[in-house]
């Protein structure tokens, strides 16, 4: 295995993986990050740091997601929600 992949390898490489649901793309900092497969199939939600961009993952209640997106044809597993917190707030999320 190489230890520097072509730009065209490794953005196939990160949309297989994606597909597969081993990652997600935080569009906000343009980078991926490992989801965690004990917390789905429950919605998920991505805190980011406003200044070290770290990347905390919580679990959102089905009831309050399904009424955010009731008027739309979207389904439960299409919704990922990014949001800006500090560090010490992402502690407190559950």
């Amino acid at each position: 295995m190489p230890s520097v992949w072509p730009r065209r390898r490794l953005f196939a490489f990160s949309a297989v993986v994606a597909a597969r649901g081993l990652v997600r793309k935080i569009s906000n900092l343009n980078a991926f990050v490992a989801v965690d497969h004990t917390k789905q199939p429950v919605p998920s939600a991505f805190l980011i740091c406003r200044e070290c961009h770290r990347v905390r993952q919580i679990d959102v209640p089905k009831d309050q997601v399904s009424s955010l997106f009731a008027h739309s044809a979207l389904n439960e597993e299409d919704i990922f929600l990014e949001a800006f917190a500090d560090c010490s707030t992402m502690a407190t999320a559950s």
